[in-house]
């Protein structure tokens, strides 16, 4: 049984863009006989996969030609995350071929892999203030949402650090230790994290910068894990 493998993130995937479809009945010079065929495509599991059209089925009539071009462009679609991480799924995909004359079938199958991937947790951050003058303390950081698409909300790491260490000597960060917890969690430990920025660092040619895109910036990096 021939075997496809693809993950859970790959989108609409050819699984069969490598099929070969002939018919020695098809168009024989002695007897001018010309014969179609029907194709008959299904899927054993609509959980893990389906067809493009959100099917477990596909049908379809021709030559022999025109049944191959249908078959190499017939589209599975793996189910994002719909079993743990790291796992592989198995799906059977029925491939049947018969002339619509002789009635004589010829069926194969393929065998679809499908691993599940491992996908990071998604962050969002905004900031509340985002200009300030030097020597000011603010805490301008607003967690809008973390969530974690394979396991669900559940406990987070966070981790705070500024983002260009050229760019440390304009100011630091109240806490660069990990917060932990969940996004409940969290929100008012961001909220209450200050940005100190050092006084008496800009210069007077700093200062006479011509607009506020040249302007030093001073920027947190963020990265999220999960915690367990």
């Amino acid at each position: 049984t021939p075997t496809v493998n693809f993950t859970d993130q790959a989108g609409v995937t050819n699984a069969f863009a490598g099929a070969l479809v002939t018919d020695a009945d098809h168009n024989v010079p002695t007897t001018s006989y010309s014969e179609l065929l029907t194709l008959t495509a299904t899927l054993s599991n609509e959980l893990l996969a389906t067809f493009a059209n959100d099917t477990t089925s596909y049908t379809a009539s021709g030559t022999p030609a025109q049944i191959q071009t249908a078959l190499r462009a017939l589209g599975v679609k793996p189910i994002p995350r719909a079993l743990d991480p790291g796992s592989v799924g198995t799906v059977m995909a029925t491939i049947s071929v018969r002339g619509q004359t002789d009635n004589l079938v010829t069926n194969n199958a393929v065998e679809l892999r499908i691993e599940m991937l491992n996908s990071p947790p998604f962050l969002s951050m905004s900031l509340s203030t985002a200009t300030i003058t030097e020597g000011e303390t603010v805490r301008p950081f607003v967690l809008d949402g973390i969530t974690d698409y394979d396991y669900g909300d559940d406990e987070f790491t966070l981790i705070a650090s500024l983002a260009d260490p050229a760019q440390a000597h304009l100011g630091s960060l109240s806490n660069t230790n990990l917060l932990s917890g969940t996004f409940i969690n969290l929100k008012p430990l961001i909220t209450a994290l200050a940005f100190a920025s050092t006084p008496n660092i800009l210069t007077t040619a700093t200062n006479r910068l011509p607009s506020a895109s040249s302007w030093p910036t001073g920027m947190a990096a963020w990265t999220s894990s999960r915690t367990g």
